[in-house]
C-alpha cells in the first residue's frame, strides 16, 4: 500500500509539473543563441535600418515630431560611421577599434569591447547576441550585457557590410569578394558565395532570399538556405547603396547615378530614375514613396511602384547617409554636417541641426527619440520639444 500511494503522489507531482511547463511557461519564452528573433521597430531598431527588408521605416512611431532638441551627446572616439541599433534601452554602434554599448536613457557608456580593427559595420542583435564586422577581417559574435566574445569568423579582408541575422543565420558581405552565411550560434560557415568583386553593401532578407549588391556592378539574389544564384542583374559600375525589399520589389543606387527597381521574384528592372551624380545612400521606402540621397546633395522622392518625380531637396553637399522615415518625417544626414528633417509628403524642411563633423551615419529612431552618429566622434540623442 506504502509503494503504491507513492507511486500514485509521484504521479501527481510529476503531472503537475509537467502542467506547469506545458503552460505556464508559455507567457515566458526563454531565448539562446541558437534561436536568434528580430525585434520589431516599435519598441527596438536591432539592426540597420530597422530589419531584415532595411526599408529604414518605423511604422508606429508616433511620439517624434520636429523641431527636435537635443536630449544628450556622447563623445566616444573619432569618426562615428556605423550607425546604431537598440534593444531594450541599450544603443549599440561601433567606432574606432571599439564598440560602444550605451544606455538610450542617459547616453552613459555600459561597457565597450576593443576588437582588431575600426568598425564601421552596423551591429545587429539578437537573442542576447551583438553581432557585427570589423576592418580586421572578422565577424564577432559578443554577449550584448557584458561585451564577452562568444565567437569570431575571420574571412581575412575588411568588413563595412552590416550582418542580417534571420532563422538561425547571420548574413554578411566581405572585402575578400563573398558573401557569408553563418550558424549564429556557433559561427561554422554554412555557405559562402563568390562575388566578382568586394561585397561592401548589407544584405536584406525576404521571404527565403538573400538580396546583396557587390563591386562588381551585379545585385545577387541568392538562396537564403544554399546561397545558390536564383537571379543576378549587372548594373554596371560600381555598387555600394544597400537593397532594400518591399512589396515585391528591391531598389538599389549605383554610382551610375540611376536608382533602380526590381522584381524581387524574376529580377526583371521594373523602372530606372537617373540623378546628377552617384548613389551610395540606400533608400527608405514607406507609403508608397521612396526616399534616398545622392551625391549632387539632393534628398528624392518618387512613387515606389513607378519612379514618378515627387520631390527633391538640396542640402549643401554629398549624402552617404541613409533616410529614416517615421510620423510623416524624413529624417537624413549630409556631408555638409546637418542632420535634416524634412516633411514625407512635400519634402519642407521641418528642421535641421549642425554637428561638428560630417555625416555617413544614419538615423535609428526608437520610442520617441532619433540616434545618430557624426564624425565628430559623438552620438546625439534628440527627442520633440
Amino acid at each position: 500500500m506504502i509503494r503504491i500511494t507513492a507511486f500514485k503522489s509521484c504521479q501527481i507531482a510529476l503531472t503537475i509539473i509537467l502542467v506547469i511547463l506545458l503552460f505556464g511557461c508559455q507567457t515566458l519564452p526563454t531565448l539562446t543563441p541558437s534561436q536568434p528573433s528580430i525585434s520589431v521597430p516599435d519598441r527596438d531598431w536591432p539592426m540597420f535600418r530597422g530589419g531584415l527588408n532595411r526599408t529604414g521605416y518605423n511604422p508606429v512611431e508616433s511620439e517624434l515630431k520636429p523641431p527636435l532638441e537635443l536630449k544628450w551627446a556622447r563623445l566616444l572616439v573619432r569618426n562615428i560611421y556605423s550607425s546604431s541599433s537598440i534593444l531594450d534601452g541599450t544603443l549599440y554602434v561601433g567606432g574606432y577599434r571599439s564598440l560602444f554599448v550605451l544606455d538610450t536613457t542617459t547616453g552613459e557608456i555600459k561597457w565597450q569591447s576593443e576588437v582588431g580593427g575600426t568598425i564601421n559595420s552596423s551591429p545587429a542583435i539578437a537573442s542576447g547576441v551583438v553581432f557585427f564586422g570589423a576592418h580586421d577581417g572578422k565577424l564577432y559574435a559578443l554577449d550584448a550585457r557584458s561585451g564577452a566574445e562568444i565567437w569570431s569568423y575571420d574571412t581575412g579582408w575588411p568588413i563595412y557590410s552590416s550582418p542580417a541575422v534571420a532563422n538561425g543565420v547571420v548574413y554578411f558581405g566581405s572585402d575578400n569578394e563573398k558573401v557569408y552565411a553563418l550558424d549564429a550560434s556557433t559561427g561554422k560557415p554554412i555557405w559562402t558565395f563568390k562575388a566578382g568583386l568586394a561585397v561592401y553593401s548589407s544584405p536584406a532578407v525576404a521571404d527565403g532570399v538573400v538580396y546583396v549588391i557587390s563591386d562588381d556592378g551585379k545585385l545577387y539574389a541568392l538562396d537564403a538556405a544554399t546561397g545558390k544564384v536564383r537571379w543576378e542583374y549587372l548594373i554596371g559600375w560600381i555598387v555600394q547603396s544597400g537593397p532594400v525589399v518591399a512589396d515585391n520589389l528591391v531598389y538599389a543606387g549605383s554610382f551610375n547615378g540611376g536608382l533602380y527597381a526590381f522584381d524581387a521574384v524574376t529580377g526583371e528592372v521594373r523602372w530606372r530614375y537617373n540623378t546628377e551624380k552617384a548613389i551610395k545612400s540606400s533608400p527608405a521606402v514607406a507609403g508608397g514613396v521612396i526616399y534616398f540621397g545622392s551625391y549632387d546633395g539632393s534628398i528624392y522622392a518618387l512613387k515606389a511602384t513607378t519612379g514618378e518625380f515627387i520631390w527633391k531637396y538640396n542640402t549643401g553637399d554629398k549624402i552617404f547617409s541613409s533616410p529614416i522615415v517615421a510620423n510623416g518625417t524624413v529624417y537624413i544626414g549630409s556631408t555638409d554636417q546637418y542632420l535634416y528633417a524634412l516633411n514625407a509628403e512635400t519634402g519642407d524642411l521641418e528642421w535641421k541641426y549642425q554637428t561638428d563633423g560630417v555625416i555617413l551615419s544614419s538615423p535609428a529612431i526608437v520610442q520617441g527619440t532619433l540616434y545618430i552618429g557624426s564624425s565628430d566622434g559623438n552620438i546625439y540623442a534628440f527627442e520633440g520639444e
